[in-house]
């Protein structure tokens, strides 16, 4: 795969979550009856975020291959340990995105959280081919994540108070 790819990546998972019809969860999660089923939209962000991961996973196969760096070794040359590390930096981020993506979609809007996705497949991307090259080159794509993070706590929190105050306050906004 080229340097492209995580374009073509986004490309195919925006016009996936452009596939609606499937009813809002907030509506289930605030109503009486809940059918206990995930819209399609709202499973594709996570989909593709995990094939980015496996893409990234195999980068480190190939740099322990490049390198002659075996298994369970984590140490050799820099550039191995910074594809290593890169790659696990991203691992660590994930449990916290699909939480905030999760919440923001059940709460205030799949689609929004799922165009906020594309974004974080984007800047994990930009992320890991930085530290590949050098620590300090990380940093734009660290920036972008935060930016995500910061994006997509904020519209769930505002979901969240939306739905209590239509429930609880019967306050519509």
């Amino acid at each position: 795969m080229g340097t492209d790819s995580p374009f073509l990546l986004a490309a195919v998972s925006l016009l996936s979550a452009l596939h609606m019809g499937e009813p809002k969860m907030s509506a289930y999660l605030f109503s009486s009856g809940s059918s206990g089923y995930l819209p399609s939209t709202f499973l594709t962000p996570p989909y593709h975020s995990g094939s980015v991961s496996g893409y990234l996973a195999r980068r480190v196969g190939w740099s322990r291959m490049a390198h002659k760096v075996l298994p369970p070794s984590v140490t050799g040359p820099p550039q191995f340990e910074r594809t290593f590390r890169a790659h696990q930096n991203c691992v660590e981020c994930y449990p916290v995105f699909l939480v905030t993506l999760w919440t923001c979609g059940m709460f205030f809007s799949e689609l929004t959280a799922a165009a906020v996705g594309l974004v974080y497949i984007i800047a994990r991307q930009i992320y890991f081919n930085g530290y590949v090259k050098s620590t300090k080159k990380r940093l734009p794509g660290f920036y972008l994540t935060l930016a995500v993070f910061v994006t997509l706590s904020l519209l769930g929190l505002i979901g969240i108070l939306r739905g209590i105050l239509h429930k609880y306050l019967h306050i519509h906004l």
